[in-house]
């Protein structure tokens, strides 16, 4: 909140990540259902032995846990092979937060990281999906992303729509800034190759930077953060800040 705060411990210690997968399964990435199974194995891939992996899928409009998070690979692979084909809407913001709410919300002081990949069409952009509640609007979840301890990386496949395409994309990547993670866009599933590489460079190159923070009033007041080094040419993504609890 514009108060310079005295950093007690800042490095990049080895730190195992949660990594969770959302698989957008509805109507609008029907097409790409066999390559999607193929990318959930390669971001599955990327988990270094000491983190854990979670696999969730949008699908017939409901959320489903396809596995909680676990070190079981074989296990996880199975799974992805076994996903029958399946449709529907696109509540993709209440998947967002299920997502979250799922195991992350109960591991604040954990590494967590959620990758989407998503065409990002959610099927009524401002209207809330009764089959997943109605805490799904983008203003809502806008709201609350700076909460949440998790980094977001969207993986948004192109759209042929050129509005809601457009709409997707700066929707998906202003959650995904919110919490320091980054947006990755492909035309298709088929063109994601060098994004494995990246996504898993992101994840093993997070920093931690904890502080005292002088206003000691914890109330659950948002308390906005900005980060700043002295090395030239370093380019940083932080949270936007963080609930006082």
């Amino acid at each position: 909140d514009g108060v310079l705060q005295k950093v007690a411990v800042a490095g990049s210690e080895n730190i195992p990540f949660n990594l969770a997968l959302l698989l957008d399964l509805s109507g609008s990435t029907r097409t790409e259902r066999a390559p999607m199974k193929e990318a959930a194995r390669r971001f599955i891939g990327i988990a270094r032995p000491q983190d854990r992996v979670a696999v969730y899928a949008l699908a017939s409009d409901l959320f489903y846990v396809v596995s909680p998070l676990t070190e079981d690979r074989r296990r996880l692979l199975d799974l992805v092979d076994a996903i029958p084909e399946v449709a529907g809407s696109t509540p993709l913001y209440a998947a967002v937060a299920s997502s979250y709410a799922e195991e992350f919300a109960r591991r604040p002081q954990e590494r967590n990281a959620l990758i989407v990949i998503s065409d990002g069409i959610y099927s009524a952009f401002d209207q809330p999906a009764s089959a997943l509640g109605d805490w799904t609007t983008f203003a809502m979840l806008r709201r609350a992303t700076p909460k949440m301890s998790m980094l977001i990386y969207p993986i948004l496949l192109g759209s042929e729509n050129i509005f809601y395409g457009e709409r997707a994309r700066k929707r998906m990547e202003e959650l995904a800034s919110l919490t320091g993670g980054r947006l990755f866009s492909a035309r298709s599933i088929r063109d994601l190759e060098p994004v494995y590489a990246q996504v898993a460079d992101e994840l093993s190159t997070v920093y931690s930077v904890a502080y005292y923070p002088r206003n000691q009033n914890f109330d659950g007041a948002f308390r906005r953060v900005e980060v700043k080094v002295k090395r030239a040419g370093a380019r940083l993504r932080t949270r936007s800040g963080y609930a006082a609890w």
